[in-house]
Order: structure tokens, then sequence, then C-alpha cells
């Protein structure tokens, strides 16, 4: 009877578990919706930009902008701690060159490893993983 009683609460911290860990999986992705929501990038049916919260934060600047106006994220570049603060509208073409990154609460697990990619103006992209 102890063994049943024992399998029963490993049975239950295992589910409890397992459900925590897909919760945190998902975080991730759901910060990222809300500061795309946030800075304006999430449309609506009708292709306006979805209503921002008063409180949405600006734009990060971990960029630099090339001579034609593309912005390209520095290669090797490390940002501890990002400043927020507003660049206005950009324009122009969007170019990651060997990109680095980790999630701010989980800064020792990497993302992204070495990813490159070039996004044309007028189009979006959306990278996304196993979360």
């Amino acid at each position: 009877t102890i063994l049943k009683y024992v399998q029963f609460m490993q049975h239950g911290v295992k589910m409890a578990s397992d459900g925590w860990a897909r919760m945190s999986a998902s975080l991730g992705s759901v910060e990222r919706l809300v500061e795309l929501h946030n800075f304006g990038h999430l449309m609506d049916d009708e292709g306006r930009p979805a209503p921002r919260t008063a409180a949405a934060a600006p734009p990060p600047t971990a960029a630099d902008v090339d001579a034609d106006g593309s912005v390209v994220a520095a290669s090797g570049v490390s940002v501890e701690a990002p400043k927020w603060h507003s660049i206005g509208k950009m324009t122009g073409s969007f170019r990651l060159v060997d990109c680095v990154c980790s999630y701010p609460y989980k800064t020792d697990v990497t993302v992204l490893h070495g990813v490159s990619l070039e996004v044309r103006s007028g189009s979006a992209v959306a990278v996304h993983g196993a979360s």
C-alpha cells in the first residue's frame, strides 16, 4: 500500500512538473507577442495596427544603421540590458548578421545561434522554435 501511495504522489508531481515546463516554454513566445502588440506591429483583420496599450515601451535600438538606411545588427555584439528609447518610424530593409541571443530571464541558454537573415521593406518575417 505504501508503494501505491508513493506512485500516486509521484504521478501527481510529474504531471504538475510537466505542466510547469510547458508553461515556461511558452513564456518567451507570449512576451514577444506582447512586445509586438505594444510596438504597434500587430495588425487587425482590416490591416490596421492593433491598438497599443498606454504603457507600451518604445522599440529597442540594439542595431546600427547602414549608409543606405538599412538596419544592421552588429555581429558579435553582446547587450547586457537593452536600453529602450524611441527611434521613430524606420524605413528600408532590416538585416541580421550572425545573430546570437538568449531570453533576458535565461541568459545561460542561447536561442538563436549564428542566424543571418534579411527582411526587405514592406515584408514581415516570423522566427519561431519548438516552444
